[in-house]
């Protein structure tokens, strides 16, 4: 039996840099009644490095960590470095009240979607040894007119449904 907790989970990011999380869950943070926690590792120009791969999974560990047994909701990309560094921590993790979540880094995801003929959720099943669950997470027109035209069009159509309903999309880590 689960306890009853009152208090809300901290939503924390992870990103290559602060602007990938902002372009990839937008809506998503808009939604946040408390502001989720943003870590990004790399500044504008720099580039990630493969030796920066057991670097991240630490400083991802560590955070995680120094949130004590607070309830988190942890949203990561699933490509790269960072990805790698990500799914290997969440796939290790051993506290119940940690739950991890992968979203479509975007712009990865178009080019991803224009080139591969199975889906982003199957790919990342079949290399990554985990299950999946998709959430769609709605966005109003208002939320949708904030972001860049680029994202706008991808957003608007990212559900797949007629009429058209605008989403963003995560990825829940399941037993």
């Amino acid at each position: 039996i689960k306890k009853y907790n009152s208090i809300k989970p901290i939503t924390i990011i992870f990103s290559p840099r602060s602007e990938d999380a902002e372009l990839a869950l937008g809506g998503f943070i808009a939604k946040q009644k408390d502001a989720p926690v943003i870590k990004s590792f790399l500044s504008e120009d720099e580039e990630i490095s493969l030796d920066s791969e057991l670097e991240m999974s630490q400083g991802i560990q560590a955070l995680l960590a120094s949130y004590g047994d607070k309830e988190l909701h942890v949203y990561g990309p699933a490509h790269d470095v960072l990805g790698t560094a990500y799914l290997n921590v969440a796939r290790g993790y051993f506290k119940d009240q940690v739950h991890f979540y992968i979203y479509e880094d975007f712009p990865y995801i178009v080019s991803f979607n224009q080139q591969s003929v199975r889906s982003f959720e199957k790919m990342i099943e079949d290399t990554s040894d985990v299950t999946l669950n998709r959430i769609d997470i709605p966005l109003s027109k208002g939320e949708i007119k904030a972001f860049p035209e680029f994202k706008r069009v991808f957003a608007e159509t990212r559900c797949g449904s007629t009429p058209p309903r605008a989403c963003e999309v995560v990825y829940e880590l399941t037993d």
